[in-house]
């Protein structure tokens, strides 16, 4: 759009209009994507709690089995479905396994998030450049504008992944 300031840096924009810029670049689809990473986040914190919460026991069971019904809030648990040790065990890793398994399904769905985010703004920044008048693509070189576009694409991936690593770490 000829109306477009396409020569404006990190210094001359706020961080929240920048945010809302790359908001409003994202199709529909890449928002509901950002929805279920929020909710993927939240599950794959509370499935790396129960992981954790799971190994405490599972090593204090391998340590000596016989005080499987002795241990705090597992215990109790144990002793009134009478598992035997090795059920109570098996348990424990199947729980540690589908907390790794909601974790796999956080990464996956972040680095989707992230390499979405960067193909919208990416789109969005050839849109622009392609709505640009004759003279605008006469006074620049080809190969500028296609290093740019790339420039775009892995520094909005590198951002957005690092942002979403960051929140999930």
């Amino acid at each position: 759009m000829p109306g477009d300031n396409l020569t404006a840096t990190a210094d001359t924009i706020p961080m929240s209009r920048a945010i809302g810029a790359i908001y409003s670049a994202l199709g529909s689809n890449l928002t509901r994507q950002l929805a279920w990473t929020v909710v993927a986040m939240i599950a794959g914190t509370i499935a790396e709690l129960i992981s954790i919460g799971a190994m405490l026991p599972f090593i204090a069971m391998l340590v000596d089995p016989a005080m499987v019904g002795d241990l705090p809030l597992v215990g109790g648990w144990v002793a009134s479905k009478s598992l035997t040790p090795e059920a109570a065990g098996a348990i424990l890793v199947g729980a540690v396994l589908v907390a790794a398994a909601v974790r796999l399904g956080m990464t996956w769905s972040s680095q989707a998030l992230s390499f979405g985010i960067a193909h919208d703004v990416g789109h969005e920044a050839l849109r622009r450049v392609t709505h640009q008048p004759y003279a605008f693509h006469s006074a620049r070189n080809c190969a500028e504008v296609i290093a740019s576009f790339e420039k775009i694409q892995w520094m909005t991936y590198l951002v957005f992944a690092a942002a979403v690593q960051a929140m999930t770490s």
